[in-house]
């Protein structure tokens, strides 16, 4: 009678070990956890050049997103943040983009007051600064024709006193 239960006990048992076995290996993989791939895509970012007078390229690879919203957020950021490959950078380190959006082919970019308090230079650095800014978004983003800046969510007349910023800033006008 022993011998019988030991034996019931170890066909249970291995019947068991099967068909755990069996349905781990038949049943379909458990589900990841949802890992969003990191998705790049290559802009050009336009910085200020050695000698201040001109615009040099810097091509950089930078998260891409399915939103126009996200992909111009990205791309200013990358542009405040400065260059890694020898230009100049065109917007003072201290300022803070708090805000876009596009509106009719125009990307609004709303910045924080250092981009006004910071800025040093003259009419030279100041036509740098917003061509780097127009040159940049609109050559990345194909749905942007013109840029607005905004201060802390107002329309300024000019960031340095030299050049009139009102209104939107069309690339053929800042080469």
């Amino acid at each position: 009678m022993k011998r019988l239960i030991v034996i019931l006990v170890a066909v249970v048992v291995a019947a068991a070990v099967f068909w755990l076995v069996r349905g781990r290996l038949g049943a379909p993989p458990p589900p990841e956890e949802a890992l969003e791939t990191e998705r790049v895509r290559t802009v050009t970012l336009y910085y200020g050049s050695a000698d201040g007078s001109s615009l040099v390229p810097e091509y950089r690879k930078i998260p891409s997103r399915d939103k126009a919203l996200d992909n111009l957020r990205n791309l200013v950021e990358a542009l405040v943040g400065g260059p890694r490959e020898g230009g100049v950078g065109t917007i003072p380190a201290s300022v803070r983009l708090r805000g876009v959006f596009i509106h009719e082919k125009t990307a609004v970019i709303n910045f924080s007051s250092e981009l006004v308090d910071d800025f040093s230079g003259g009419s030279t650095t100041e036509y740098i600064l917003i061509s780097s800014l127009v040159q940049t978004v609109c050559a990345n983003l194909s749905q942007v024709e013109a840029v607005r800046i905004l201060v802390e969510g107002e329309e300024i007349e000019s960031l340095g006193g030299h050049i009139s910023i009102a209104g939107p800033l069309r690339p053929q006008e800042w080469r």
